[in-house]
């Protein structure tokens, strides 16, 4: 058997919950661009590489497998793309990261993480807050790595050990998820100019990922921060929390107005048309196809019944339970689908009509995004 003790292996993949096939329970883990069924050997393997604390932990889960149960199992993983050896990877462009949870920030000298849907926080060194915010929407390892080494002034050589080191953690706790891809791929955000006209009845829908409150830092200002497509977009104190507020619930401009006690003239003449303006705000509309956004998923399947699904964003945050639809539409979502795709994709193997597939989509991705499930991202795909 392999010196394994001596080999840095990630955890690669996303749990997308369990179904029977001829009464058999196959456990089902994602990439980017397919699905992969397990049988129960094969996902302890994995699940143990996943919440390992180091390699000799991994071998204590596994005592009751041989080592031919062992190797068998890391080469199905390695060979799908669900476990990244560091001493072998030849192609980090092929595996992408992006990151849960919430970010909080430094807050009184503390850099935090919040869940979404409760106030449990973890606390990480500064190092490794901005080692997470490296990820940045959905980014290729490189990428990762790159952004390290603008966000810690260090270079390449350093900024892979941080990467390593710190993923373990990330790993474990479900901060980060790496997911292979088939092809190697890169995806940006260009600035759009949108028009929109802002009226009491407008309802807008939040684009990007939270970063948080950065400060002392020789790349970014001291400023709040959103991540859109490997950039870091610098907002007010005021947008920051409007922006939070509209992905905890989607309301109109005159409810955003009473629920946060500030004027509709200040909202409408000052903090939305700046949040517009930054992409970071596009208007909901009940028939519309968002043909701009990619929808991302977040979190994970936890457990899957007949009826509905539980999902958890990290290992911080409570499980919660929403119907199977929105479970059909979480699977769906992939870096290379819009909006618009998701719908028609709907339209086309379900044999719906279109105006059925919209209602759908929208009430499957409004809870998904307040339990922040989901994210919008302004991307193209450049490779």
């Amino acid at each position: 058997m392999k010196d394994y003790q001596n080999l840095n292996i990630l955890a690669c993949g996303r749990n997308l919950g369990k179904i029977e096939i001829e009464n058999k329970s196959v456990i089902l883990v994602g990439t980017t661009d397919r699905v992969e069924p397990f049988n129960v050997k094969q996902y302890k393997v994995w699940e143990s590489l996943l919440n390992k604390k180091d390699m000799n932990e991994w071998l204590e889960q596994l005592t009751s497998y041989t080592e031919a149960e062992i190797e068998e199992g890391i080469e199905y993983l390695t060979e799908k793309g669900l476990a990244l050896i560091k001493e072998d990877v030849d192609s980090p462009n092929n595996f992408l990261v992006s990151r849960n949870g919430v970010g909080i920030g430094v807050d009184q000298g503390r850099w935090q993480i919040k869940a979404p849907n409760k106030e449990k926080r973890v606390e990480l060194t500064k190092q490794q807050y901005l080692v997470w915010i490296s990820a940045t929407g959905i980014t290729t390892i490189t990428e990762v790595i790159s952004n390290i080494c603008d966000l810690l002034d260090c270079n390449q050589k350093e900024a892979e050990s941080l990467f390593w080191e710190c993923a373990e953690l990330f790993l474990k706790i479900r901060l980060w998820i790496i997911e292979h891809c088939e092809e190697e791929v890169s995806f940006t955000y260009k600035k759009k100019k949108i028009d929109t006209q802002i009226k009491d009845k407008t309802i807008f829908l939040p684009v990007g990922q939270t970063v948080g409150y950065i400060e002392g830092n020789s790349f970014l200002n001291d400023g709040f921060y959103i991540s859109m497509g490997g950039q870091y977009i610098d907002v007010s104190a005021a947008e920051y929390l409007i922006w939070i507020s509209l992905k905890e619930s989607l309301i109109s401009v005159k409810q955003l107005s009473k629920a946060m006690e500030v004027s509709r003239k200040v909202l409408k003449k000052e903090i939305l048309p700046s949040l517009i303006e930054k992409n970071l705000l596009i208007e909901y509309m009940e028939d519309g196809l968002f043909a701009e956004l990619v929808p991302l998923k977040r979190g994970i399947v936890t457990s899957t019944k007949e009826e509905n699904v539980t999902f958890t964003t990290c290992a911080l945050d409570d499980r919660v339970t929403l119907p199977k639809a929105c479970h059909i539409v979480w699977n769906m979502m992939n870096p290379f689908s819009t909006y618009e795709d998701l719908v028609r994709e709907l339209v086309k193997s379900d044999q719906i009509p279109l105006t059925e597939a919209k209602i759908l989509i929208k009430d499957a991705l409004l809870p998904l995004l307040q339990n922040d499930l989901v994210e919008f991202q302004m991307i193209k795909r450049d490779r």
